[in-house]
């Protein structure tokens, strides 16, 4: 859970980095439409990433249901699509300016240093976002929907936590660390 939990507050600091490099760029001249797009983004898409995808797939875990494990893998197909065409940003809404993707960023460098950066930073926070979040979809195949109890996996482990109630059961068995 961890690590999608990172990848939840990546999600956010994609968004609010987007928002900065889109006011960067509508202080600089690109137009207030951009920026009010650029605010809905991380209006909606911080809350809506919480609601849609981390909190069906804490809620999955704990519950082992097969129903929210296909919600969370739905909405998050959908994140990593999103963070796709945000690290790309095609000139489709905007001219695609209202994303710090790579085609906004080069086309800002031949009109002002500084929205280019922004936006070059923004775009690779989205390609780290990406990243993040297909190793998080790894971990989850890799894992399936295992409970995590090391009784589960081996019975060693469960003999040597009997014995000594101080001996933590991670420490014996890798696939405890479910994330």
């Amino acid at each position: 859970m961890y690590v999608a939990f990172a990848s939840w507050l990546g999600m956010v600091l994609c968004l609010v980095w987007n928002a900065i490099a889109v006011t960067t760029a509508w202080i600089k001249g690109y137009g207030v439409n951009i920026w009010l797009l650029a605010v809905i983004y991380a209006i909606a898409g911080c809350p809506g990433s919480y609601v849609l995808w981390y909190k069906p797939l804490y809620r999955a875990t704990s519950n082992e249901s097969a129903l929210r494990f296909g919600w969370f893998f739905l909405c998050y197909l959908f994140h990593i699509g999103f963070c796709i065409f945000a690290a790309i940003a095609p000139p489709i809404f905007f001219n695609g300016k209202s994303l710090a993707g790579i085609l906004p960023a080069v086309n800002a460098f031949s009109g002002n240093t500084l929205v280019g950066i922004f936006y070059l930073v923004g775009f690779g926070l989205f390609c780290l976002e990406t990243l993040l979040s297909i190793w998080v979809l790894q971990i989850r195949k890799i894992n399936g929907n295992e409970a995590g109890s090391c009784t589960s996996c081996c019975e060693d482990c469960s003999l040597k936590t009997t014995q000594h109630e101080s001996y933590s059961c991670s420490r014996v068995c890798p696939r405890y660390l479910k994330f």
